[in-house]
């Protein structure tokens, strides 16, 4: 098990939050399906996917690196593992990993924001 909190900082008067020293903002679901909404309203479904996936990318890989490096998980199955338990942490459900020599998969399971927007869209938008 993770301690996760001894990484965590704040600087309260300008209202950032750290975690190994990653800025990192946690917001309701309300407030991320609002967000999603916007970018695909600006960009259409297509480049907003793209935007989304290119900046998750580029933030998990930091955050990983730096909680890799504090927790010195240096193998791949400790940085998976690593990766698996920071999920639940920060309240977005459950990631599992498979991987081989040839590639992997994810799969995520009792995700918030899956849920959050299957409650809000899920009659009216198909993806």
């Amino acid at each position: 098990m993770h301690d996760f909190n001894r990484l965590r900082s704040d600087l309260p008067d300008h209202g950032l939050t750290y975690l190994a020293q990653i800025p990192y903002v946690y917001h309701c679901h309300h407030f991320n399906l609002f967000h999603d909404q916007s970018l695909e309203d600006a960009l259409g479904e297509e480049k907003a996917i793209e935007l989304k996936t290119e900046a998750a990318d580029e933030a998990f890989s930091a955050l990983l690196e730096a909680l890799s490096q504090a927790a010195g998980a240096t193998t791949p199955a400790e940085r998976l593992e690593l990766a698996s338990a920071i999920f639940p942490w920060m309240g977005q459900g459950r990631m599992g990993f498979a991987v081989t020599a040839d590639g992997g998969s994810a799969r995520g399971e009792y995700l918030h924001y899956s849920f959050a927007w299957r409650e809000k869209y899920g009659s009216k938008v198909t993806r």
